[in-house]
């Protein structure tokens, strides 16, 4: 199954033991709200977004190791 296969897998099993209720009971889970999925949304793209900027970094620090050695 393809990456964003696995990730609609994912965000379909969270909605489903929310808002199912006989789940929902049996996990203890209430409905947070929008504030609540909002801040759930943003705190899973912080591995995201660090991971890009990561490689950014590494990018760029290959990048001037490269520039350096070839301008010697």
């Amino acid at each position: 199954m393809p990456l964003w296969g696995l990730v609609g897998l994912c965000i379909a099993l969270l909605l489903l033991a929310v808002y199912w209720p006989p789940l929902a009971r049996v996990l203890s889970v209430e409905d947070p709200g929008a504030s609540g999925w909002t801040v759930a949304v943003l705190s899973s793209l912080a591995p995201l977004v660090d991971g890009q900027l990561t490689l950014m970094r590494r990018f760029r620090e290959r990048l001037g190791t490269t520039e350096l050695e070839s301008g010697s």
